[in-house]
């Protein structure tokens, strides 16, 4: 599981007790993003630039994962702003009005040694949903400064009207502009917790 430069891979089997313990979302490297099909032929991606976090993992106990995940909402880019000041109005997220994007989990079920599945509610415009999320862990390494980093990507998909996200506006030729499903894609970098800010 582990080499001589303390890089320590997830593979079926192996003993997961090296990756339990408080972790706090590393902002600077990871990527929160979703993506959208948009006029039929054409995907959308956008991700959030601020948000913080922690995990804690406990390898016996699936059940007790725990993931909280703040966002601004406002932070919202897909590289344009026309398009980003159309996300931010009431139409969709209504940022002045519910400023944070929120994620809470209530547990978690194993997969494989790597992969869970984390089940939680998303709070987006003051409403909460459930959300499962599929979780790979990659593994644990040292940085560049020899701190322990954690590694994973969690997916999802979701139907942004449960969240009364509605807008749309038809398409010449039939069809709508916006899809209902929306992908979530979450890079995320762990540090041990308390450490995030002074991380390289």
């Amino acid at each position: 599981m582990s080499d001589d430069h303390g890089i320590i891979n997830v593979h079926a089997g192996d003993d997961l007790s090296p990756l339990a313990g408080s972790w706090e979302v590393d902002p600077t490297h990871s990527a929160l993003e979703f993506v959208a099909r948009y006029a039929v032929f054409t995907l959308v991606r956008g991700r959030f630039t601020s948000f913080s976090g922690t995990v804690v993992i406990d390898p016996p106990h699936a059940e007790a994962t725990q993931v909280d995940v703040d966002i601004d909402a406002s932070s919202v880019d897909t590289a344009m702003a026309v398009r980003d000041a159309h996300l931010r109005s009431e139409e969709f997220f209504d940022v002045e009005h519910h400023p944070k994007i929120s994620f809470r989990s209530r547990g978690a079920t194993v997969l494989a040694a790597e992969r869970y599945t984390v089940h939680g509610e998303l709070t987006i415009r003051g409403i909460t949903q459930p959300v499962r999320l599929v979780v790979d862990l990659f593994g644990r390494a040292p940085d560049v400064l020899g701190n322990p980093r954690l590694g994973l990507r969690a997916t999802a998909k979701v139907q942004r009207a449960v969240w009364g996200i509605t807008w749309n506006a038809p398409v010449l030729g039939g069809g709508v502009a916006l899809a209902e499903e929306v992908d979530l894609e979450l890079d995320v970098s762990l540090v041990p917790a308390g450490t995030a800010a002074r991380s390289s």
